[in-house]
């Protein structure tokens, strides 16, 4: 008879096209002589949208132009019975391109990483004085999340558009993975 420890249950809240979860099933009326413990990776597709805004320095009145680090807070939802919230903290280099950390919470835990975006267009580079249009494109890895959701990782493309440096509309499109154990009990 088998055993199936629950480990997916929060994945599977979260979305619903997610990875699905594991079953407990009732502990054996008998008593097992040999157990045998056996672990699988079980992975899902998800996509995502953020939209999200550059929120003003600690001590400033307002979000500068031409700001080569900073932080986007904003919504997250990766389905549309489950939204969350994003927070970007990031850093853009000379020639555009915008690395960082990324956090998504929800009501069931939290996801963060990191992610790396090139800038792909640009009408006009921000400057000191003027704000600009731009996208980006590139790569979000999900390195740990919390409450129901710990154990999953992922890895992942992301695309950003922005029609002012300061408003972004991102898509994440995600392989999450979460490795999932079982015992498996015989008769004596």
């Amino acid at each position: 008879m088998k055993r199936i420890v629950l480990t997916g249950a929060a994945l599977a809240a979260l979305f619903t096209a997610g990875i699905p979860a594991a079953s407990m099933a009732a502990a054996p009326a008998h008593h097992s002589k040999k157990k045998t413990a056996t672990t699988k990776t079980v992975t899902s597709h998800v996509s995502c949208k953020l939209s999200l805004t550059t929120v003003a320095p600690p001590g400033s009145a307002g979000v500068e132009a031409g700001a080569t680090s900073g932080a986007n807070y904003g919504d997250s939802r990766c389905s549309s019975e489950h939204p969350g919230v994003a927070r970007q903290m990031f850093a853009v280099d000379p020639a555009g391109n915008m690395t960082g950390r990324l956090a998504q919470w929800f009501s069931t835990g939290s996801l963060y990483g990191t992610f790396s975006l090139t800038e792909t267009s640009s009408s006009a580079p921000p400057t000191a004085t003027t704000f600009g249009k731009a996208a980006f494109s590139g790569t979000v890895t999900l390195t740990g999340a919390s409450g129901m959701m710990k154990g999953i990782t992922g890895k992942g493309t992301m695309s950003c558009t922005t029609p002012d440096s300061l408003h972004y509309t991102c898509k994440e499109k995600l392989t999450l993975s979460e490795t999932v154990s079982t015992t498996t009990a015989k008769k004596g």
